[in-house]
């Protein structure tokens, strides 16, 4: 089995060494495409033997990401961001899969890290059968859907950002796609909701998740979709129509841990601390999985911080605290435990 590794870059100069650097050992060929890089990547890259080659942009990244796919000659195509990278561990991995690889699609998890710590995994289809010929979708958040003979398997990208991502820079995309009047997918719509959502354009971000949710699409974007779409309510201050948004995401799904904290959190803001305090509980190691994006914290360190303030003002001063002390080992930087900390400290409670 002959390895493509594609990759298309714009200004990552710190972190390509890296990324490049982690596929040598499986690697057959790295074919890095710029699309308008102005500092070192294009050096750097050529100087640990990628194959440059250079994209004028069109904002969409489907379309740089197949033009990166249409220069390889491997039998499997991998795709790397240059600020993802794998371990040694993880590499070695890939390595052992071309001695007898043969299914069409491989996906592999995905772990994106913030400040040294883990705090989203999802699987992403990672290695593709290059015979398949399959295509990148969406000018945003592009992705393959997967075909045919598709595996799971336990290897992981690691995902760490070292510069900010352009604010507003794919919300402009899509508003620039929907002044063409070009058909979104369901996928696409959904993407482009959450692109307003994080934009604070929360009116027609709540319209986009509402016709989303019409034509339906992939689970574990509906799922995500409901817990959006109550913040987004939540954000109006129309409280109980977020209940009820959340209410319809629990009579459709069993729900994991972030559905149980965002249940919890409308229950809070309505005054039912007894009904709050059952959904955190819940949350804590909840058991169900998403196929989408696993939030870690909604399992552990949200609900012991909400517990804390829940069981304090309910009076169980002693859970309170031993709430608090499990959300200081998780996180003793996060602003919440911080501020929890000098509070019990206050009334003479010291971890």
């Amino acid at each position: 089995m002959k390895i493509s590794l594609c990759m298309i870059v714009k200004d990552e100069e710190l972190t390509i060494k890296r990324a490049i650097k982690s596929v040598l050992l499986f690697a057959d060929e790295i074919i890095v495409v710029d699309t308008g890089s102005t500092d070192s990547t294009v050096e750097k890259a050529k100087a640990l033997g990628a194959k440059v080659y250079f994209f004028q942009w069109i904002d969409d990244f489907a379309a740089a990401r197949n033009y990166s796919f249409s220069l390889a000659t491997g039998d499997y195509l991998a795709w790397l961001d240059a600020d993802e990278y794998l371990t040694a561990k993880n590499a070695e991995k890939i390595r052992a899969l071309k001695e007898n690889g043969c299914k069409d699609v491989y996906m592999f998890k995905t772990s994106v890290e913030y400040m040294g710590s883990q705090t989203l995994v999802f699987y992403r289809e990672r290695l593709i059968k290059a015979s398949l010929n399959l295509k990148w979708r969406g000018a945003v958040h592009e992705a393959i859907t997967p075909v045919g003979d598709v595996e799971k398997l336990d290897i992981t990208v690691s995902h760490d950002r070292k510069k900010p991502v352009e604010s507003g820079r794919n919300l402009v995309i899509y508003k620039k796609a929907q002044l063409k009047n070009i058909e979104f997918s369901p996928r696409e719509i959904y993407y482009f909701a959450r692109e307003l959502y994080y934009n604070g354009e929360i009116d027609a971000a709540i319209e986009k998740f509402d016709l989303f949710l019409q034509k339906w699409g992939y689970k574990p974007d509906i799922e995500e979709t409901f817990i959006l779409l109550a913040d987004c309510y939540l954000q109006k201050n129309l409280t109980y129509t977020a209940l009820s948004v959340i209410e319809k995401s629990l009579s459709l799904f069993k729900p994991y841990a972030e559905t149980l904290c965002k249940t919890g959190e409308i229950y809070f803001r309505l005054g039912d601390l007894e009904k709050s305090s059952k959904f955190y509980e819940q949350a804590i190691n909840c058991k169900i999985k998403t196929e989408g994006f696993e939030r870690l914290e909604y399992s552990s360190l949200i609900p012991y911080i909400q517990l804390t303030v829940i069981y304090y003002r309910q009076g169980k001063t002693k859970l309170a605290f031993d709430c608090h002390k499990k959300a200081f080992l998780l996180s003793s930087t996060n602003p919440a435990v911080v501020y929890n900390d000098e509070f019990f400290k206050s009334k003479g409670l010291k971890n």
